[in-house]
């Protein structure tokens, strides 16, 4: 299981970009090396014993600004596009 950061997903230097407003960006500079999200991202794991169940339920938001892909973000494989960096946590169950 692969789980998101709770606020942004890192794109480093060469995305670099500033996607809230400057004022917010000159106290934190590290922000435009970032995709950031709209909420929080986190998921609820429930595991149930007598069923033999694990559970996870997922989170939504949106991107503040581009998304990676709209920045050129690299992704892994065309299988992948629209899979690997997202805004969310989907639900599972097991």
């Amino acid at each position: 299981m692969n789980v998101n950061s709770a606020s942004y997903h890192w794109v480093g230097d060469q995305y670099a970009h500033l996607s809230l407003p400057t004022h917010i960006h000159d106290k934190h500079p590290n922000l435009k090396f970032t995709c950031p999200y709209s909420g929080p991202l986190f998921g609820h794991l429930s595991i149930d014993k007598r069923k033999n169940k694990i559970t996870l339920e997922g989170k939504k938001t949106n991107w503040i600004g581009p998304s990676p892909m709209e920045l050129g973000y690299p992704i892994n494989s065309s299988e992948e596009k629209g899979k690997y960096v997202r805004p969310f946590i989907s639900d599972r169950s097991i």
